[in-house]
């Protein structure tokens, strides 16, 4: 009796999973050509992502959705995404016939595009908590920016001082 061969490595597994925000993802329904429907979402790729020196943000590939994918977004958590280790990711931008938006389309090493898709993830989050810490020194706080913005309606309105007007709280 013959024994069972594996084709991928035994250490690396079948799929290249990577988390993404819920509000990347676009559901819709893909009708086959013989009639059936399938529950897919369309993935736009987060600025910053870099496969291979090429810069990836604003293109988006198509994934199917699950059960676990749909009640991921549904409460807003951050979504799973596989994609099968030994396919190349079809990924694209722009729109066939559209001069403004030329259509461009590439073939990704899966593995690549989630270590992409990763570092861009997590350098948008170094960038935020630099931005949060910046404006911690700085003194700045949505309290100050609140009033601010309130004295400025208020010397448009032709107020003198922001005591002027009748304060509902």
């Amino acid at each position: 009796m013959p024994e069972k061969t594996e084709h991928r490595d035994a250490g690396k597994p079948a799929y290249a999973n990577v988390k993404m925000p819920a509000a990347f993802l676009t559901p819709y329904e893909y009708t086959a050509k013989d009639g059936r429907t399938f529950e897919k979402a369309y993935v736009h790729l987060p600025e910053g992502t870099k496969v291979n020196g090429i810069d990836l943000g604003h293109y988006s590939c198509d994934v199917f959705m699950n059960d676990r994918m749909k009640q991921q977004m549904l409460s807003g958590e951050q979504v799973t995404i596989g994609f099968k280790a030994d396919e190349p990711v079809q990924v694209w931008t722009g729109k066939q016939g559209d001069e403004q938006h030329p259509y461009k389309r590439f073939e990704v090493k899966p593995w690549d595009l989630v270590k992409a898709v990763k570092a861009a993830n997590d350098q948008f989050k170094a960038d935020k908590a630099a931005e949060r810490e910046a404006a911690k020194e700085q003194g700045v706080s949505l309290k100050d920016a609140a009033e601010q913005a309130r004295d400025a309606s208020a010397a448009l309105e032709g107020h003198a001082a922001p005591d002027d007007r009748a304060v509902a709280r």
